[in-house]
C-alpha cells in the first residue's frame, strides 16, 4: 500500500518549480557562524533560522559574499519534515533604489552648487568692473573742475562707493568659497556611494518545502579565494626552570568581502577540494611548457555569467545615456540620470562604453561572481603630448616584458661548486653563483642568516625552500634554514624562478623557490621525511575563543591556544661581530607541540624584550632560537699583540695576532655560555694560516671557528686566550693588511 505521506510529499516538490512564482519570498538573514582557513582561501560557514508555513515557501537569504565560489555552495536543512526544493544563487545590490536615490539627490545638489558658483564668479566680475570704472574716470569735473567743497563730496561719494564694491566683493569671496566647499563635499560623497555602498552581494533563493507549519535551521558553507593566515606566537618567560608560556597566534588577512565577527576559527595547512568531481588525466606533452593544465586557481563561476554594474563618468560628474555593450552577447543598456548600469556579461568577457562626444572604452570583466566596474570617459579631444606618452608607455612595457621573460629559467649548484665556493655558509655561495640571485646579511645576530632575494619576486621577496623535498617557509627575512645547513652534507641546490616551475608549490611560491637536496635526501629519498613530518604537512589547529577578521585585507592577530612547553636556557656571544650576550631558548621535541616557523614576541615576566624568529628545521629535533639581549652577562674581545715580521728588503712576510676575551656573569645565579670567534681560512696555497694556541676552544679547522662551552658561577670572570700566525709566500703586503 503506497504511503500517502511520501505521495503528498511528492506531488509538492513536482509542483515546486511551478508554484515558487507564486509564493511568498521570506527575507531571512544568516550570520558566520565559523570559519576553516586554509593556506589559500577559507570556508565559511553560516546559519539561518526560519519559520515556515505549509505548502511551498520561497526563502531569501541576503548578503552573502561575492567572490564565493559557486561550485562550493552547500546548503543543508536540520527538519527531516522540510524538503529541500531547489538553490538558486543571484547578485544584487542591496538597497540599491535607496541608493540611487540618494546618488540623484546629491547630483542635482551638485549642479546647484556649480550653477551658484558660476554665477557668484559673475557678479564678482560685474563689482570689478565697476571699481575699475570709478578709479580710472580722471574727468568727472570736466574742464571747470571743482570747488574744495565739491571735490570733498566727490572724494566722499567715491569712497563710499568703493567701501560699498569691497563690502560685497568680499561677501561674493566667501560665498564663492563655501559653495566650493559644498561641491567638494558632494563630489566626495558621491565617490563613496559609487565605491563603497554600492559593492553587490550574494543572494540565496531556495525552495522549502513542508506539509505542515515547521521550524528548521540552514546550515550554508562556501570557499572564499581571498583568505591566508601565517603562524605567530607570543612566548613568556618567569624562570629558568619554570616551563614556557606559549601562545599560539596567527596572522589572518582576507578579503572576502564580508567581515568575520565573533566566529569560531580554524586554521589548517591542507587544501580544500573545490568541487567532487572526478579528475581526468590530459595529454602529457614534452616540452612541459606546452602542457594544456590549468593555471592559477581562481573564483569558479558555475553559470559562466558576470553580473556587472558601475556608474559611468566624465570630468564634470555621472553620464546619462552612455550605451554598455557586449558583444559576446549581443545585449546592452543605456546608463540612467545618475549613470548607473547593470549588464549580465559572459565570464572573461568585454564591455564597450560609448557615447558621444567621448573616446570609447573597452574593459575586461574577469571571473568573479559579480564585478563593481566604475569608468571615466575621456573627451575625444586628444592632443599630440598625450598620443607620445601613450606611445612611450606601450614601448616599455615592451622591454618590461622581455626583460622578465629572461628571468624564467632555473639555476642551481652541484657539489663540485659547492666545494669551490669560498664561503663557509651555503646562503652566501648562492650570491654571484646562481643568475638572479642575491644573498645580504641582514643581522648581526648569532647564527647570521642572510636574505634570500630571487630577482622577479614580488613586495616580500622570501623564497620558498624546499628541503628533501619538505617545504619550509623562509621566515620575514631574519632567518632562512640554508644558514644552518653544513656545506658538505648538500648534494645539490637548484633556484627555481619561472612560474610554470613552481606552480606544483602552490602560492608560497610565488617569490621563487629554493630547493636542496643533501646527501642523506638523496640516498633515501624523501618518504623518510614526508612520513615522518605529514602530522605538520596536515597541521590543523582550533582557536578555543571567537576572533573577528574584518575583510579589509590587512593583517590581523587571532588567537588559538596557549600552554606550557618545556625549555632550556643557555646565553651566546660571537663579540667579534656584535658586543651583546644573547639569551637562547631550547626546546627539545618540538614536533609534540605541533610549532610551525613563524615571529615570536617574547616576554621576560611581564616585560617586553623584543620580537624574534624560529624556525624548526626538520633534520633537528630540538628547536633553538634566539631570545633576546642579556645585559646581565658580558663579554669583551681585545687585541693583546700584533707582531710583524719583514724580510731583506722590509716588506711584510709574516704577521701574528693575540686575542684576549674576557666574560663575566653578574647574574645571581649560574649560566650556561657558549662563546665563538675565528681564525682566517686560506683560500691560495700562496698563504698560510696557522693557529698557534687554541685557547681550549673546540676547533673547526674548515670554517675557522673557535667554539667555546663554559659554565659560569655567578659573579665568576674568566679569559680566553688564541693566536693565529699568517704567512705570505710572495710577501704580499696587501694580504697582511687585511688583517683585523
Amino acid at each position: 500500500m503506497t504511503n500517502l505521506k511520501s505521495v503528498s510529499l511528492i506531488a509538492l516538490l513536482l509542483a515546486c518549480q511551478c508554484t515558487s512564482l507564486l509564493a511568498d519570498t521570506l527575507t531571512v538573514n544568516s550570520v558566520i557562524d565559523g570559519v576553516t582557513i586554509y593556506k589559500r582561501g577559507a570556508m565559511v560557514n553560516r546559519k539561518a533560522k526560519v519559520s515556515v508555513p505549509a505548502g511551498v515557501t520561497v526563502v531569501k537569504i541576503p548578503t552573502l559574499s561575492s567572490v564565493l565560489v559557486q561550485k562550493s555552495l552547500q546548503v543543508g536543512i536540520s527538519n527531516a519534515d522540510v524538503v529541500l526544493g531547489g538553490v538558486r544563487l543571484d547578485f544584487e545590490v542591496p538597497e540599491s533604489g535607496q541608493i540611487y536615490a540618494e546618488a540623484d539627490s546629491l547630483t542635482r545638489r551638485l549642479s546647484v552648487f556649480k550653477d551658484s558658483t558660476v554665477l557668484i564668479n559673475s557678479f564678482y566680475s560685474v563689482l570689478q568692473d565697476e571699481k575699475h570704472v570709478l578709479l580710472k574716470n580722471d574727468n568727472i569735473g570736466g574742464k571747470k573742475g571743482f570747488t574744495a567743497d565739491q571735490l570733498s563730496g566727490v572724494s566722499a561719494y567715491l569712497r563710499a562707493d568703493l567701501n560699498d564694491i569691497s563690502d560685497k566683493q568680499l561677501d561674493y569671496k566667501r560665498r564663492f568659497e563655501d559653495y566650493r566647499q559644498l561641491q567638494m563635499q558632494a563630489q566626495q560623497q558621491i565617490k563613496l556611494l559609487d565605491e563603497c555602498k554600492l559593492s553587490p552581494k550574494g543572494v540565496l533563493y531556495m525552495s522549502l518545502v513542508s506539509k505542515g507549519a515547521a521550524k528548521t535551521d540552514i546550515d550554508i558553507s562556501y570557499l572564499v579565494d581571498k583568505a591566508e593566515w601565517k603562524p605567530f606566537y607570543e612566548i613568556r618567560i618567569s624562570e629558568p626552570d619554570a616551563p614556557m608560556v606559549v601562545k599560539k597566534k596567527v596572522v589572518v588577512s582576507q578579503e572576502s568581502k564580508e567581515d568575520w565577527n565573533d566566529v569560531k576559527m580554524t586554521v589548517t595547512k591542507t587544501n580544500p577540494s573545490s568541487n567532487s568531481e572526478m579528475p581526468e588525466l590530459r595529454r602529457y606533452n614534452l616540452p612541459m611548457k606546452y602542457y594544456g593544465g590549468q593555471g592559477k586557481g581562481k573564483a569558479i563561476n558555475d553559470n559562466n555569467m558576470v553580473k556587472v554594474l558601475g556608474v559611468v563618468r566624465d570630468q564634470d560628474g555621472p553620464l546619462e545615456g552612455t550605451l554598455v555593450s557586449c558583444h559576446k552577447t549581443g545585449t546592452s543598456v543605456q546608463t540612467n540620470s545618475s549613470g548607473y548600469y547593470e549588464l549580465l556579461v559572459p565570464v572573461d568577457g568585454s564591455l564597450q562604453f560609448s557615447h558621444a562626444g567621448y573616446l570609447q572604452m573597452t574593459e575586461q570583466v574577469g571571473r568573479d561572481n559579480a564585478k563593481l566596474l566604475n569608468v571615466r570617459l575621456s573627451s575625444n579631444k586628444v592632443s599630440t603630448q598625450d598620443v607620445d606618452v601613450k606611445e612611450k608607455k606601450e614601448k616599455e612595457e615592451v622591454v618590461y616584458a622581455a626583460c622578465c621573460a629572461t628571468i624564467g629559467s632555473a639555476a642551481g649548484l652541484n657539489e663540485s661548486d659547492l666545494k669551490n665556493a669560498p664561503s663557509a655558509s651555503v646562503d652566501n655561495a648562492l650570491q654571484g653563483r646562481v643568475c638572479g640571485v642575491q644573498a645580504s646579511i641582514t643581522s648581526g645576530q648569532p647564527g647570521p642568516a642572510s636574505k634570500i632575494t630571487i630577482r622577479g619576486a614580488s613586495k616580500t621577496p622570501t623564497p620558498l625552500y624546499v628541503i628533501d623535498g619538505m617545504p619550509i617557509d623562509g621566515g620575514s627575512g631574519k632567518n632562512n634554514p640554508l644558514a644552518t645547513i653544513n656545506p658538505e652534507d648538500i648534494e645539490s641546490i637548484d633556484v627555481l624562478k619561472d612560474a610554470n616551475e613552481t606552480a606544483i608549490y602552490g602560492s608560497r611560491a610565488s617569490n621563487g623557490v629554493v630547493v636542496v637536496t643533501t646527501k642523506k635526501g638523496a640516498k633515501t629519498g624523501t618518504s623518510l621525511y614526508q612520513s615522518t613530518f605529514s602530522s605538520l604537512q596536515d597541521y590543523t589547529a582550533e582557536a578555543s575563543g571567537l576572533n573577528s577578521i574584518p575583510a579589509d585585507g590587512a593583517e590581523h592577530e587571532a588567537f588559538l591556544l596557549e600552554r606550557d612547553i618545556k625549555a632550556s636556557y643557555s646565553y651566546y656571544a660571537a663579540p667579534k661581530i656584535s658586543p651583546s650576550v644573547y639569551m637562547l631558548a631550547h626546546v627539545p621535541n618540538w614536533r609534540d607541540y605541533k610549532l610551525l616557523g613563524g615571529d615570536v614576541r617574547v616576554f621576560l615576566g611581564n616585560a617586553f624584550v623584543g620580537n624574534t624568529h624560529w624556525t624548526p628545521l626538520a633534520v633537528k629535533d630540538t628547536l633553538t632560537f634566539s631570545v633576546c639581549i642579556e645585559n646581565d652577562v658580558a663579554v669583551e674581545r681585545r687585541l693583546q699583540t700584533s707582531k710583524l715580521e719583514r724580510n731583506m728588503v722590509r716588506t711584510s712576510k709574516k704577521a701574528q695576532r693575540d686575542w684576549l676575551i674576557v666574560a663575566k656573569n653578574n647574574k645571581d645565579v649560574p649560566v650556561s655560555l657558549q662563546l665563538q670567534d675565528q681564525f682566517p681560512v686560506s683560500m691560495t696555497s700562496d698563504v698560510k694560516v696557522v693557529l698557534v694556541n687554541d685557547g681550549g676552544a673546540k676547533v673547526d679547522a674548515k670554517t675557522g671557528i673557535l667554539t667555546w662551552d663554559v659554565k659560569l658561577a655567578p659573579g665568576e670572570r674568566r679569559e680566553f686566550k688564541f693566536s693565529y700566525e699568517v704567512s705570505v709566500k710572495n710577501g704580499d703586503q696587501r694580504i697582511l693588511e687585511e688583517l683585523e
